[in-house]
């Protein structure tokens, strides 16, 4: 079911159509940006593309620099040192993710380290507890989409 809302433009103040989500829009163009109707953000989009400011976004990118035992290591300090605290209450819960056969489950995280993002993720059998699939480390990068090349990594400020 498509959801649209309408909206006024904090640039030009009319009312447009705002396509909140699904995909039937019988031919009609939405904008999809919640701030700006379709033409004025087709405009700005137009016109940084023209002056080249620089846009990143925050990619995950395959590494080998840390292993998942100093994760898990540097994971558990982390939690000893929030142990009693309402962070450590508030910590971030997952319900892990199951194959449709429910034999498989996935196991994923992220841990902070150095000012560096690290995500891990492997599937292990739910019995045996024996991994199906080997451990995935990512590092979070930036990059720039200009350019299209990774200039280092992320940092949330």
């Amino acid at each position: 079911m498509t959801k649209i809302v309408q909206r006024r433009c904090k640039y030009c103040q009319i009312i447009y159509a705002h396509k909140l989500s699904g995909s039937r829009t019988m031919g009609r163009k939405y904008s999809t940006n919640e701030d700006y109707c379709l033409e004025c953000y087709e405009i700005m989009q137009t016109a940084l593309k023209e002056r080249g400011i620089v846009k990143r976004e925050k990619v995950w990118e395959k590494t080998d620099e840390i292993t998942y035992e100093e994760l898990l290591r540097e994971q558990a300090e982390q939690r000893e040192k929030r142990k009693g605290t309402m962070i450590s209450i508030l910590t971030r819960m997952c319900v892990p993710l199951m194959n449709n056969e429910m034999t498989q489950e996935v196991i994923s995280d992220r841990v902070e380290i150095d000012r560096k993002e690290y995500s891990y993720s492997f599937r292990r059998d739910i019995k045996t507890k024996k991994l199906t699939t080997e451990i995935e480390i990512h590092v979070a990068m930036e990059k720039d989409l200009i350019e299209n090349k990774i200039i280092g990594y992320w940092r949330d400020i």
